[in-house]
């Protein structure tokens, strides 16, 4: 019987404690999504991202991404995956979109505090972050393959030839 209480007593004590750190962890998350979700919308409804297509083109190109998903990746490797995911959720993106942009920031995020710590644990801050951004890169441009996303820089070429 006292084996029991004590049980439900622990119990009552880890759902008291798992709410109270649940419930912190729920507010420090939309610290973080609330704010970059709005600027981001900001940005998009502006029509700022149409503007600067012309800048970003090249370079999403290469990742088979459109102009706009530039916004998360950027946002992304400056502060980390949940502000890259706040970003991305207010575009208008596919869900191959969505994943070449998970897959890329699941390596190449938080680029300025992980190189800092890098360069603490001996490792040259700079190649290493130049390392991730490579394989961000090449990963996402495989993938991109495996996805049916053909690749635009392709696209373009092959639609300009002629088939007479």
């Amino acid at each position: 019987m006292a084996c029991m209480v004590l049980a439900q007593n622990k119990l009552k004590y880890g759902l008291k404690i798992g709410i109270i750190k649940g419930r912190s962890g729920f507010v420090w998350m939309l610290k973080i999504l609330v704010p970059i979700s709005f600027l981001t919308a900001i940005i998009e409804f502006s029509g700022f991202i149409d503007k600067i297509d012309f800048l970003l083109k090249p370079g999403m190109d290469l990742l088979n991404l459109p102009p706009m998903a530039a916004l998360p990746l950027i946002v992304g490797m400056l502060t980390g995956i949940y502000g890259g995911i706040a970003s991305m959720i207010v575009l208008p993106l596919s869900e191959n979109e969505m994943t070449l942009i998970a897959i890329f920031l699941l390596i190449s995020h938080n680029l300025i505090q992980e190189g800092m710590i890098q360069g603490k644990s001996g490792l040259n801050p700079v190649k290493a972050t130049l390392f991730r951004l490579t394989a961000s890169i090449v990963t996402v441009y495989i993938v991109s393959l495996f996805l049916g996303s053909e690749p635009i820089f392709l696209t373009k070429k092959s639609a300009s030839v002629s088939t007479d």
